[in-house]
């Protein structure tokens, strides 16, 4: 008989075996014990490390669970960041208003250059400073790192006539924000073939003889603002009206009579 002593697991239970005697010509039936195992307790099977830790490796950025676990977190922590930053622009951007801007009229250049200057016998310039004030409604200021005009005379709309250039301007928040912009303008008969710019010029003076009338000049308004490194700028068109110089100063007078 078996004796279930040396294995306190296992448990028996009879059996029947045949023997077969050939010599004989008889069978032989024995019962023996069959072991069977016991099922084991919880208490006697040790739970795997990875197993136990599978829980808490998880928890952090289950998007990349091929990746290790300290790696997982660095990819959890970026994640959160770029969901914040892209959280703020969003808020920023459906509560932002656009500024309002007034112009003032002309005053003296800022850099203290004389209104009125003659170059040569067909060239003058005009230096002006055109008073300005932004209207910032929004909780956050504006930073431009170059704001840029480029002027052009309604005679010829493609050729540059001057222009003016102010750096490094912050707009506050919640405020309104006053500025003087340069403003520079050159004119020159040589370069007028058609004398279309002359003859304008002499018409809004009064040289001949009509009503005298500012000056109309067209600019181009370009300022730019840099967002993480990268510049951005945007272009807007308007037109400022510049006083002419003083009669007989620029122009002979046979030039006035030549367009009568």
């Amino acid at each position: 008989m078996y004796s279930t002593a040396t294995n306190p697991m296992m448990s028996y239970y009879p059996t029947t075996q045949i023997q077969n005697d050939f010599l004989q010509g008889r069978y032989t039936y024995n019962d023996v014990p069959y072991p069977r195992q016991q099922k084991p307790t919880t208490t006697d099977v040790e739970i795997p490390t990875t197993r136990r830790k599978s829980c808490t490796r998880s928890f952090c950025c289950p998007c990349c669970m091929c990746f290790p676990y300290w790696m997982r977190c660095i990819c959890c922590f970026f994640l959160l960041l770029f969901m914040a930053a892209a959280g703020l622009a969003a808020f920023v951007a459906t509560q932002f208003k656009v500024p309002s801007v007034d112009f003032y009229g002309l005053t003296d250049h800022p850099s203290g250059l004389p209104k009125y200057n003659k170059t040569n016998e067909t060239t003058f310039d005009i230096n002006v400073g055109l008073r300005i004030g932004v209207m910032n409604p929004n909780m956050a200021g504006v930073s431009f790192e170059k704001i840029k005009t480029t002027a052009y005379y309604p005679t010829a709309p493609t050729r540059s006539i001057g222009g003016g250039e102010l750096n490094n301007l912050v707009i506050n928040s919640h405020g309104t924000t006053n500025f003087t912009f340069p403003f520079h303008v050159e004119f020159d008969a040589s370069k007028d073939e058609e004398q279309n710019m002359l003859l304008d010029i002499s018409q809004r003076c009064g040289l001949t003889g009509g009503e005298q009338k500012d000056l109309v000049v067209n600019y181009m308004l370009t300022p730019t603002i840099r967002i993480i490194g990268f510049p951005i700028s945007a272009v807007i068109k308007d037109t400022v009206q510049v006083p002419c110089p003083p009669l007989g100063i620029f122009f002979e007078p046979s030039v006035a009579y030549y367009y009568q």
